[in-house]
């Protein structure tokens, strides 16, 4: 899963994380139809749940 600076998840991605990876989420930021997951270094990831899993 690639990390982006900005909640569109456009441009180039700015960190990428291994399937299987734990990650600390900030806040979630609601965008259009779905929603984001802003960690705590600032950058968003999706909260597609195909990709996202709850621990």
């Amino acid at each position: 899963m690639n990390a982006y600076h900005t909640t569109k998840l456009s441009g180039k991605a700015v960190q990428h994380y291994r399937h299987g990876q734990v990650l600390k989420v900030k806040t979630i930021k609601h965008y259009h139809l779905t929603n984001r997951f802003q960690l705590t270094n600032g950058y968003y990831i999706t909260a597609n749940k195909t990709l996202v899993i709850k621990k």
